[in-house]
């Protein structure tokens, strides 16, 4: 039988090589280009506390199936939502350029963004907006912590805006005036925060508070919030709905793993 020493050599050694394949497929993925013939763009808005770097999967799949994909980055805890929402609506008309139709695929507050950036544009352009796990309604996590500094120290002024209250800025947003369809997660990884969340939910969010007013359809998904932009159920309803104008509905795990290998391979 190997000693301890060896079995931690052995666990190193393996963690290592995990970390260099990442970053590799990273590194492979990111360099993929847009399409030069594309007459559609997607734009892709992370969430709280990340960057650009969340949706690589997303952007790389997408770019596979022959859209022009962008990936928007914003200090997402250095400002409020309303210059948020200028800058990334900003970024994202400059991005696209001049290709005829700009589709939107946001995560968690990127569609709060979004919501907040259309009560002051409508542009003509504008295809379709697919928000993943929005906290449409906010969230109980704010409610209970929110009031604490070290909560908004981690997750500025903007997280710390995403309350359930009727003032709170997601519950202040119109109804939307634009076709927006929404995919929710229905699995979380933190009993400590769905401790605190009303119904069933993602880890942060509950599936009825990603929900809005006149929205075009809803599906949920097992996902957990923080997993739910490279998820392949996400990835291939996605995906349906650019080339089809609706949601699937009916993806298993597997067809759908079939459908993203079948557009890389």
């Amino acid at each position: 039988m190997p000693s301890t020493k060896k079995i931690i050599r052995y666990i190193i050694v393996i963690f290592f090589w995990l970390w260099i394949c990442f970053w590799a497929v990273y590194l492979w993925l990111s360099s993929i280009k847009n399409p030069p013939e594309a007459t559609e763009c997607v734009a892709l808005v992370h969430w709280l506390g990340r960057g650009p770097a969340s949706f690589t999967l997303t952007a790389a799949y997408l770019k596979w199936e022959g859209y022009k994909t962008i990936r928007i980055s914003y200090p997402s805890t250095k400002d409020t939502i309303e210059s948020l929402a200028d800058k990334v609506w900003d970024d994202i008309v400059v991005a696209c350029g001049n290709t005829n139709r700009i589709n939107i695929v946001t995560h968690s507050l990127g569609g709060i963004l979004i919501r907040q950036a259309l009560t002051k544009q409508d542009p003509e352009k504008l295809g379709h907006v697919i928000m993943l796990a929005p906290p449409s309604k906010g969230s109980e996590i704010v409610d209970t912590f929110g009031d604490y500094q070290w909560f908004e120290w981690i997750n500025g002024q903007a997280g710390n805006t995403l309350k359930t209250d009727k003032d709170s800025i997601p519950n202040q947003l119109p109804s939307a005036n634009f076709s927006v369809w929404i995919i929710a997660g229905s699995i979380s990884f933190n009993p400590l925060y769905s401790y605190f969340v009303i119904g069933r939910d993602d880890g942060k969010v509950s599936i009825e508070n990603t929900k809005i007013t006149k929205m075009a359809d809803h599906i949920v998904i097992p996902s957990s919030h923080t997993h739910i932009m490279n998820n392949p159920l996400s990835l291939a309803e996605i995906s349906h709905f650019l080339n089809h104008g609706s949601f699937h509905h009916n993806f298993t795990m597997t067809t759908a793993i079939k459908k993203v290998l079948s557009t890389i391979f």
